[in-house]
């Protein structure tokens, strides 16, 4: 991606973050590479195909444990654009956050890129007017490896947790929190 002129390439990243891990942070060190000069992660507020979903504050409070980079920026946009009982799509995400942006670099001052984890694919095209979200952001597929949100969870179900795929304060924010059934002391 061409950089010059000061041109901002803003990769959005969205997702359940339930709980964010280090392969949600290696997505990000690779968009770095590919150009990207900044990311937004969105945490679902209401994620349209999710149920049981950790509350919205204890992922957000995740995400900012875990996203270090000060080019990483962790947005609760969805919160403020629904009401409590409604889902939230990533088409929505992708404009409010493109309106925040034309404001912060002006019409012309960036462009969008929505970041996936190849794991999505499988369920890309059922989302929300899927088509409109391509025409009006391009995909970054990147590959995630193995590292998933739910066989965290369920790591934890089964007291067989792969410690090595979380930052410590994530880790040690769940324990204190009792996530994911997690026994306290």
């Amino acid at each position: 991606m061409d950089t010059k002129n000061n041109m901002q390439f803003v990769g959005i990243l969205p997702g359940s973050f339930d709980p964010p891990h280090k392969g949600h942070v290696s997505l990000c060190e690779i968009a770095f590479d590919r150009g990207i000069t900044e990311i937004i992660v969105v945490p679902a507020y209401n994620h349209p195909l999710k149920d049981n979903v950790t509350s919205f504050e204890h992922r957000m409070k995740m995400c900012r444990m875990s996203f270090k980079d000060k080019r990483i920026y962790i947005s609760d946009i969805e919160k403020k654009i629904v009401k409590p009982e409604e889902k939230t799509y990533t088409i929505d995400t992708v404009i409010e956050v493109r309106n925040e942006l034309s404001q912060k670099y002006g019409p012309e001052g960036f462009h969008t890129r929505l970041l996936v984890g190849d794991d999505l694919l499988t369920e890309i095209r059922e989302w929300k007017s899927a088509q409109i979200l391509f025409e009006l952001v391009p995909l970054i597929v990147i590959k995630r490896g193995e590292i998933s949100s739910t066989i965290i969870r369920h790591g934890f179900l089964n007291d067989n947790v792969p410690f090595g795929w979380l930052s410590w304060d994530v880790l040690k924010y769940i324990i204190e929190n009792k996530l994911y059934n997690v026994k306290g002391d």
